[in-house]
């Protein structure tokens, strides 16, 4: 089911977010799937590039903090769909390790 989800919520991008779409990283590793998204204009990025423009959605692994601040400064919108909610995003990680750490602290 999250799967489904998660490439109807891609396929709609185009519909809600400034043009053009991509994703950071395959969304899935179904090539037929990605080979849908592709003939609908959705392209994936691989690396930050210098500059860009549009809509850069992060798929439900999530990127390091750096990546996602490097595809903001490009100049793209980043989105962190299709996974909302998701425990994979790195800013819940970096938030719940620097939790982790004041406790520490103030235990220690």
């Amino acid at each position: 089911m999250g799967v489904r989800r998660a490439v109807e919520m891609v396929l709609d991008a185009p519909n809600k977010h400034e043009n053009p779409i991509c994703t950071f990283g395959p969304l899935i590793h179904n090539p037929q799937v990605l080979n849908l998204l592709e003939e609908k204009g959705i392209s994936i990025l691989d690396e930050v590039p210098d500059h860009g423009s549009g809509t850069v959605l992060i798929r439900a692994h999530g990127v390091p903090l750096d990546t996602k601040e490097n595809l903001k400064k490009a100049g793209f919108k980043v989105m962190y769909k299709p996974s909302s909610g998701n425990m994979h995003d790195k800013d819940a990680q970096r938030s719940l390790l620097e939790t982790k750490n004041t406790l520490k602290s103030s235990v220690f």
